[in-house]
């Protein structure tokens, strides 16, 4: 039987980074202007990054208020936000987004997510990739070492090849790091019903 292989593309990267104009503004100010939904969003996008940087928690309302709009843009921007404040309030509201969201939603949520995954989140997004390593190929370019590893060791336990392609000088680094299959590393980040719904379903 033919064993299955994933092709694993991972290009040079732009990563969603900025320069931080407003490095030295006062985060009282920075707020009031990420709070002026007449901004255009590009311009509120800057600050909003700055602030999340801050983990400023009031950043989380404006996110949601990103969530409840029917621009894709600024649920994205969303998304990115809170992968930038990196709290667990943040990662487990993204993990909530990712479970509420349609396939094609799912996916963009899930290359944002992977782009801030450490290792003490590596088990739930372990059961997030799984719905994604059937496809012939994805693009882990703004994933972080962590997300890839992760990535690799579902597919080893799945008995699906990987095969690397892209950047030359991209060596993943996966020597030792192991997601294990048995135990949970984190029970109330396990505790999501609709998570593991999903890791049934796949």
């Amino acid at each position: 039987m033919k064993t299955s292989c994933l092709r694993v593309i991972r290009n040079q990267s732009d990563n969603w980074e900025y320069s931080r104009p407003y490095a030295n503004a006062s985060t009282g100010k920075l707020y009031e202007s990420a709070s002026n939904q007449s901004l255009q969003l590009s311009l509120r996008e800057v600050v909003l990054y700055e602030l999340a940087l801050r983990q400023d928690e009031r950043v989380m309302d404006i996110c949601e208020k990103l969530f409840d709009s029917a621009d894709i843009d600024e649920w994205l921007l969303g998304l990115r936000i809170l992968s930038v404040i990196g709290t667990e309030p943040a990662m487990d509201r993204l993990v909530q987004i990712y479970t509420d969201a349609d396939v094609h939603g799912r996916k963009l949520a899930l290359d944002i997510i992977a782009s801030s995954v450490s290792a003490d989140f590596a088990q739930p997004f372990s059961i997030m990739v799984r719905e994604f390593i059937g496809s012939e190929s994805i693009d882990v370019s703004t994933w972080t070492s962590v997300a890839i590893a992760t990535l690799y060791h579902v597919c080893k336990r799945k008995g699906i090849n990987v095969e690397f392609l892209g950047d030359p000088n991209f060596r993943p680094s996966i020597t030792g790091f192991e997601v294990s299959s048995t135990k949970e590393q984190s029970t109330d980040r396990l505790k999501k019903t609709r998570l593991v719904a999903i890791s049934k379903e796949n």
